[in-house]
């Protein structure tokens, strides 16, 4: 049986609808029992009260007729636990908010209220108990990527005393920032990380911060994520580390380094000089050598000439398992490949270059010691050519954010150092949003830089110099000169950001980088609980908002190992194993990597872990095997059911409103008390994912004059599932369009602040003629 208890709030319910006739109205009904009304529920008095009747009637699941869940769901649900009940047994009906705030006829918004409480009344038989989970939490967690990102997130996370890894794919920390050299906004060099000591300064270099000792930092490079399994608090994390045939007795003596014989490029200065088969990277963080044994002959010289006898051909390959309750990606960026754009010449003529070469030759640990010295001699003028792969259709359509500050810092680096060389920068639009980045332009037009609106054309080579032909912006065709042509090519998502994307099973965003869970509020969230992402990986950054980022990262994954266990009260699905045929659609459509199925028995199974409770298995689930707790079929067609029994000569319109911003400007629309028809009766569901087309077209066939969905705006779905539903909403329009009613459902998108938008489209749809032909979802489908 369901214990009901109806609340006058006061009179602000009770002066539009006359809860005594509710009251009347559900005692009548099946399945009702102990049926009570009350001034304030929401009192302490009250609340002790409604306890004791509980118990006393023996209820097996509530009904609280009353105001927003959002207010007092909570309240009511520790009222059920104390009186031995699971909260999962309540179930609230928002008589305030939208019914008695938003509707003046007293006898219409009655007959409504008790069409919502008996459709609440319908759907508490199938409530069920919802076991809370409890996870033990890991209290490690791995960093992918050693760049500046990666090394800042690990390094607070050590300070905070949880246990790190830090996982870099090449032998030595430090990423792309370590080539950079001198940085903005700072204009020194940009291995900075936070310091160890909260005593010890504001900043430290990296190469020398002591990291490979810290007690909670454990730093393992040359190595790579194979596979990533579990959930949030307890992953499995397997890792191979390449070997790097010399041992930890190295001491960076460079005997071997003298005696090898064999040279290649050297990929960290851009191919712009060599380097030996046995190497080390400028300060390299670990402090020692490896060997590239794709270019190593194995003449075994170095073994020979080590004095350590450091060096061991007889490594392999080791494989590392981790147990870890949280992850942090920060795999970083790479420079897009100029060599697309043909016109421009890259790595046809030896006169052009990129930005990142350009920051090779200025760093004073460069191929040239920080001296422009091309071909032996400084160019006497360069021009820069901005947006290279950048904000072009053909490549990528976003800004690169970077490549503004990077030319200017470059060009005025130049112009202080040879203050006659002559420097052009050709650009689109000149974006230097930053603190003090607005100061490197004008300080850059003062030194005398010029800057030409306009993109280039091509640059055609003329021997030792070069033509730049531009269109500026005021139509003038320019032909300009070059020693030096220098291009600002675009960012993008690096290889290792894509594949460690692909073996976890998250969603790349339209520019190709990790899709965060929200972009205003879940800014380092993934859409897989406990995995977060900072720097480069998640788009183009600058060392200052990387550095931020991976705090942020930081933080959020302290918040969530710092604790002993990790609660998970979300409703989730339950499979029925004789229902199930193992077809794999709610693998296909589940956002989060939530539900596999099992390749021997052949059936779902959901690793509540990863579940979001939005219900899209449920919904799309074609044989109706795999149900959400709480949002079972069979409970959402009764609460339907109920509503449209109650009093059947009045009209009813169906509103399926998501938790989130359609709940939201439903309840805000009764809080600014904008009116619309009493036949809007609202249902709530966890996601619009969670509603099929059979529960839209099983309202028609019921009674329903109208369907009206309302979710969140497109893009913004909390769960990144709602879009399921616009595909569903089309499969019943299909059918509707049979009988002539396809313009009596509609979707509406709205954000939880447009309360007025949302009570107009329910004016605008309860007001259109709504056709009266019935539908029988048996023969249609």
């Amino acid at each position: 049986m369901t214990s009901v208890f109806l609340c006058n709030c006061g009179s602000e319910i009770s002066k539009v609808v006359d809860t005594a006739k509710v009251a009347a109205a559900i005692e009548a009904k099946e399945g009702a029992g102990l049926v009570s009304v009350h001034n304030h529920l929401c009192d302490q008095h009250s609340l002790k009260r409604m306890k004791r009747l509980i118990m006393d009637s023996g209820a097996e699941n509530v009904v609280v007729s009353a105001c927003s869940p959002e207010l007092h769901e909570e309240t009511f649900s520790r009222v059920l636990s104390s009186a031995g009940l699971s909260p999962s047994r309540l179930k609230m009906v928002n008589v305030r908010e939208h019914c008695a705030w938003v509707h003046r006829d007293k006898e219409a918004a009655t007959d409504k209220a008790i069409a919502l409480t008996c459709g609440a009344l319908a759907k508490s038989k199938y409530l069920d108990d919802i076991v809370v989970e409890e996870v033990r939490i890991e209290k490690r967690t791995l960093v992918i990527g050693a760049g500046v990102a990666g090394t800042n997130a690990a390094l607070e996370l050590a300070k905070k005393g949880i246990e790190t890894y830090l996982l870099e794919e090449k032998p030595w920390i430090g990423g792309v920032t370590a080539q950079v050299g001198m940085a903005f906004p700072t204009d020194d060099c940009a291995y900075c990380i936070g310091a160890r000591s909260e005593r010890a300064g504001v900043r430290k270099c990296f190469y020398r911060a002591d990291l490979m000792h810290h007690p909670n930092l454990k730093i393992i490079t040359n190595a790579e994520l194979k596979s990533l399994e579990g959930s949030v608090g307890n992953f499995t994390v397997k890792i191979e580390k390449k070997a790097d045939l010399i041992n930890e007795d190295c001491i960076s003596c460079s005997i071997c380094e003298e005696v090898c014989p064999i040279e290649v490029a050297d990929p960290f200065n851009r191919g712009l000089t060599q380097r030996k088969a046995i190497y080390k990277q400028f300060e390299a963080v670990p402090n020692k050598y490896v060997i590239d044994f794709e270019a190593c002959t194995v003449c075994k010289k170095c073994e020979e000439a080590c004095p350590e006898r450091a060096i061991d051909f007889s490594q392999r390959a080791e494989n590392i398992t981790l147990n870890v309750g949280s992850v942090v990606i920060a795999t970083g960026i790479e420079e897009f490949d100029p060599t697309k754009v043909s016109r421009y010449g890259y790595k046809k003529h030896d006169n052009v270059l990129t930005q990142l070469d350009l920051a090779r030759y200025l760093d004073p640990a460069g191929p040239t010691a920080g001296e422009l010295a091309l071909g032996g001699e400084v160019p006497k003028s360069i021009v820069m050519i901005q947006c290279v792969g950048s904000r072009e259709k053909d490549f990528n359509a976003y800004c690169s954010r970077l490549c503004c500050m990077m030319a200017i810092k470059h060009a005025i680096a130049i112009k202080k150092r040879y203050p006659g060389v002559e420097v052009a920068i050709c650009y689109i639009d000149i974006r230097t949003t930053g603190d003090g980045y607005e100061d490197w332009y004008t300080k850059a037009l003062e030194l005398g830089v010029v800057f030409i609106q306009g993109k280039p054309s091509e640059v055609i080579n003329k021997g030792e110099t070069s033509i730049v032909r531009v269109e500026s912006a005021n139509g003038e065709e320019l032909n300009i000169r070059a020693d030096l042509v220098v291009l600002s090519a675009g960012i993008e998502s690096s290889q290792k950001t894509r594949e460690t994307a692909a073996l976890m099973g998250l969603e790349l965003n339209k520019d190709g980088f990790i899709k965060v869970l929200d972009p205003k509020v879940r800014g380092v969230d993934t859409d897989r609980w406990g995995v977060f992402v900072c720097g480069g990986a998640k788009g183009p950054t600058d060392i200052p908002e990387s550095i931020m980022q991976a705090s942020a990262a930081a933080s959020k994954v302290s918040s969530l190992l710092l604790r002993d266990k990790l609660i998970n009260k979300r409703n989730y699905p339950l499979v029925d194993v004789e229902l199930c045929d193992g077809c794999e659609v709610c693998q296909e459509k589940c956002g989060f990597a939530a539900v596999s199925v099992d390749p021997v028995a052949c059936k779902a199974v959901v690793n509540r872990g990863s579940c979001h409770g939005c219900g899209v298995c449920s919904a799309n689930c074609p044989s109706s095997a795999i149900q959400l707790l709480g949002f079972t079929d069979d409970g959402i067609f009764a609460e339907m059911e109920g509503i449209l029994a109650s009093n059947p000569t009045r009209e009813k319109i169906i509103g399926f409103i998501c938790s989130e911003c359609g709940y939201a400007s439903s309840d805000l629309a009764g809080v600014e008390r904008f009116t619309y028809p009493e036949s809007i009766h609202l249902i709530d569901l966890p996601c619009l994912g969670r509603l099929s087309s059979v529960h839209i077209l099983k309202a028609f066939e019921k009674g329903a004059a109208g369907v009206a969905l309302v979710g969140c705006m497109p893009g913004r779905c909390q769960h990144n599932s709602g879009t399921s539903a616009k595909d569903n909403l089309g499969l019943a329009k299909e059918v509707l369009r049979s009988i002539g009613r396809e313009e009596d459902l509609a979707l509406y998108n709205f954000c939880g602040a447009k309360s007025h938008d949302f009570a107009h489209a329910m004016n605008e749809f309860a007001n259109k003629r709504v056709k009266q032909e019935t539908l029988n979802v048996e023969e249609v489908c």
